[in-house]
């Protein structure tokens, strides 16, 4: 039988009490009357809040994740609708507005900037300054709306005008540092909804290891979100016309309705969550009163599970006290460090997926066909996010398998440092199929382990009120890392590939030692959980305790 909730004890206490005072008086005055209890159906009325949270929150976290990949994603086919000769060499048919390596550089350093700040600051004004993690939510789709029409209306701005690019790119890049901030900030409220969602489910026992996966089923959904802008690209190609047909500065009106569709389409996950966030809001209030007080309640629970109770004290200043207590910052280094290692491998190694995978499909000069091959390489991952979460309970938790995750990559990388080192002396026929082969081992791998742990950890090692801003800033170290890692391998690139592949194989043994040292192990012992545990066995701070149960009932909305 569910346990329930203070609240309910408190409200049946109350109940009794007037029963019993009603009683007595009717005693004292001499009568008789029998007293009707009303029947007050709380538990039912819990459990069909419960799935009703359960429902919205699968809901909201597919289409934060889905929406996470595609926006950030949509930019690389959307600059070749407006810079196709970057692929296609038509001299007579020029780009409609050319694309310099400066504005390369500043759109995509505005976007990480912009997500790194979103990542960073959205989990912990959703815990600490909201109370609502709905609410925030709703204000983040509202920055990433805002962002996403911005980035689609931009091109409309030059008027076909190819002297405007540089004023084109450069509005662009504004509002994709905007967009970068609402979908960054969407990573730590996503995964902290899902995990409220999966703690409201009154059908599962076990929550902590049914936490961690229903988190990492919300985060699959960032998979076919990367695959789907190359297929949207290749569907309007076939619709309005490629370069020989329909973009290009001789397709002005084609050119911008594709780039339109393709990058506003982006806007609908947006649109629909800040529906879905503003209903979960007022069911909310319809269960546990008005918003001001639920949310009230929850920057109580920050403060208390932060050990300050300083009501005067701004929740700022108490996160970057909590940052000096040792044991959050030890698993902050865990998460953090963690993640900013395998995401400047992850684009390290991507780096040289489109040449090795064309060696077999063909270089693809076209748009239809570098659309297609980009859509292949973004598929290859399916296998692995699906293997990382059906294995990770059996595995014993997101920590060994980020931990093997780590190896994997690493022997991955190793194996192409040796194939680019000796591919000299290998036939061509062999040195194509077995790069093929090796990179497509190597895109598995960067799927499989580290892509999933890096995601659920957060969720699972700090306690519930505050791992939204953990959360936050350890993806914040993460898409730090990745920013990293552009400037880094760009530089390495044009030294060696090999040179490359080694700083991947360097960068994935760090990682082993950073996971094995600084992560905790979510609930079981394994490999990876050994050294840990032998200094940190007493302090388990994710668990609930007892002084913090008085706040602990009440959900963060």
């Amino acid at each position: 039988m569910p346990v329930p909730s203070p609240s309910s004890l408190s409200n049946r206490t109350r109940f009794r009490r007037a029963a019993s005072s009603m009683d007595s008086n009717d005693n004292d005055n001499g009568c008789d009357n029998e007293i009707t209890v009303p029947s007050v159906p709380q538990e039912p009325v819990a459990r069909g809040r419960g799935r009703q949270r359960k429902r919205y929150g699968e809901i909201i976290s597919a289409l934060s994740n889905f929406s996470i990949q595609y926006n950030l994603g949509v930019i690389s086919p959307a600059l070749l609708l407006l810079d196709h000769c970057r692929v296609t060499n038509q001299a007579d048919n020029p780009s409609l507005y050319p694309l310099s390596s400066n504005a390369d550089s500043l759109l995509k350093s505005a976007v990480f900037l912009g997500a790194i700040l979103g990542q960073s600051s959205m989990g912990f004004i959703g815990e600490a300054l909201c109370g609502s993690l709905h609410l925030a939510m709703l204000v983040t789709n509202g920055i990433a709306l805002l962002g996403t029409l911005g980035s689609t209306l931009v091109p409309l701005v030059g008027a076909g005008d190819f002297q405007r690019a540089e004023q084109v790119y450069t509005l662009l890049a504004v509002f994709r540092a905007i967009l970068g901030f609402g979908v960054g900030g969407k990573y730590p409220l996503g995964s902290a909804i899902r995990a409220q969602a999966a703690e409201s489910d009154v059908e599962c026992p076990d929550k902590k290891e049914h936490r961690a996966k229903e988190v990492a089923k919300g985060f699959f959904w960032q998979t076919p979100g990367a695959i789907m802008p190359f297929i949207v690209q290749w569907a309007l190609l076939l619709v309005f016309g490629d370069e020989h047909s329909g973009v290009g500065r001789k397709y002005v009106t084609s050119t911008n309705k594709q780039y339109v569709i393709l990058v506003g389409l982006g806007a609908i996950p947006s649109i629909v969550m800040i529906f879905l966030s503003w209903q979960e809001l007022a069911n909310d209030a319809n269960q546990g009163g008005n918003c001001p007080t639920i949310c009230r309640r929850n920057r109580g629970g920050y403060r208390e599970v932060l050990g300050n109770r300083n009501r005067g004290q701004s929740g700022l200043a108490m996160l970057l006290g909590a940052l000096r207590n040792r044991e959050h910052l030890r698993k902050l280094v865990g998460t953090g460090v963690s993640w900013a290692l395998y995401d400047f491998v992850y684009y390290g190694t991507a780096f040289n997926q489109p040449e090795i995978i064309s060696t077999v499909l063909g270089d693809g000069t076209g748009l239809v066909g570098v659309s297609w091959r980009d859509a292949l390489i973004a598929m290859m991952g399916i296998p692995g996010v699906v293997l990382a979460i059906q294995m990770m309970e059996t595995m014993g938790g997101p920590k060994p398998l980020q931990g093997w995750g780590f190896v994997m990559i690493g022997i991955a990388s190793l194996n192409l440092l040796i194939f680019y080192a000796s591919r000299d002396l290998i036939g061509s026929n062999i040195s194509k199929w077995g790069g093929f082969v090796s990179c497509a081992l190597l895109i598995c791998a960067l799927n499989w382990g580290c892509n999933v742990s890096t995601y659920v950890m957060p969720m699972e090692v700090f306690p519930r009120e505050v791992r939204s801003s953990m959360h936050g800033l350890s993806a914040g170290m993460g898409k730090a890392g990745a920013l990293l890692g552009c400037l880094v391998f760009t530089q390495l690139n044009q030294i060696s590939v090999s040179l490359t592949f080694a700083a991947c194989v360097i960068a994935c043994c760090l990682g082993v030692l950073v996971t094995w040292r600084f992560v905790e192990p979510p609930y079981q012992n394994t490999f990876f959980a050994d050294r840990y545990q032998s200094t940190q066995q007493q302090d388990r701070h994710h668990e609930p305790t007892s002084e913090m149960e008085p706040i602990r009932h009440e959900e963060i909305i």
